[in-house]
Formats: C-alpha cells, sequence, structure tokens
C-alpha cells in the first residue's frame, strides 16, 4: 500500500515543484498527515489524476512511478 502523505509530498506538478530547478514548492508541514485521495481518475494507459482532500488537483502519477521500489 502507498501512504497517501507520502504520494502527496511527492506530487511532481508545476504547484508543487519548480519546473527548472526541481525545488520543493510546497511545505510538508502545510500538509495534512491525515490527507487523502478523494477522486482517482485514469488518464490513458499511463497514469492516474488524484485530486486530494486538501483540494490539491493537479497530480498526475504514472503508473511506473507507482510500481516501482
Amino acid at each position: 500500500m502507498i501512504d497517501p502523505y507520502t504520494l502527496r509530498l511527492n506530487c511532481r506538478c508545476a504547484l508543487c515543484i519548480d519546473e527548472l530547478s526541481g525545488a520543493l514548492l510546497i511545505k510538508k508541514e502545510e500538509i495534512d498527515r491525515e490527507v487523502f485521495p478523494s477522486k482517482i481518475e485514469e488518464k490513458g494507459n499511463y497514469a492516474v489524476a488524484v485530486v486530494w482532500s486538501d483540494g490539491h488537483k493537479s497530480s498526475i502519477y504514472p503508473y511506473k512511478r507507482l510500481t516501482s521500489p
């Protein structure tokens, strides 16, 4: 099982990660430890889009990232 909090912190959208530097734009302490996916939607054969309980809705996770150790 993937921990929702960890997955939320690892969002790679432009709101969470600076596209040029790769720097984290979100602060760990601002993410609720009890965050959970409120909606999960398939994106073709390559990824899922997640809408989070904290209102964040730009997360797209490729299946490879979700299944690799």
